[in-house]
């Protein structure tokens, strides 16, 4: 006697378990395309609203209010120009060391502008570091000319 074959029904659906699988990593490739992009650009962002808060409150002459809105902004977006520039010139203000390692970092990133640049040099000797200032001013002088 002759029996029938009962059909196999993981092969008959095993094709769209690969075609699942297909989208899934479509969609987790797009997702590593696009949301990092994306993710920055929102702590972009945030970090210039509290910008805008640390310029209200450094205004304002709320000192630990404008510290805790320039730490929040530095923590979102460390390499982010804006930011970094703000800190730069707020330790400059203050005549904090770390300001110096902030100037070298801007000015190997881009280009400062005379200003800041300014800034720089006049941190450089209030910390008693004239090889640095030399070098600004040095610069200054070949960029005005």
């Amino acid at each position: 006697m002759l029996t029938r074959m009962q059909p196999n029904r993981f092969r008959d659906h095993s094709i769209w378990v690969w075609v699942g699988v297909v989208v899934l990593l479509v969609l987790l490739v797009a997702g590593v395309v696009f949301v990092r992009p994306a993710w920055e650009r929102s702590k972009e962002w945030r970090a210039e609203k509290y910008l805008v808060q640390f310029r209200d409150a450094d205004g304002a002459g709320r000192t630990d209010a404008a510290d805790a809105a320039l730490r929040a902004a530095f923590f979102l977006a460390p390499s982010y120009r804006p930011v970094t520039l703000e800190v730069a010139r707020y330790y400059s203000r203050r005549q904090m060391p770390d300001a110096l390692n902030l100037w070298r970092e801007l000015d190997a990133r881009a280009a400062l502008d005379p200003a800041d640049r300014i800034l720089f040099a006049q941190t450089a000797l209030q910390l008693d570091r004239f090889d640095v200032a030399m070098a600004q001013l040095d610069r200054l002088l070949k960029e005005s000319m």
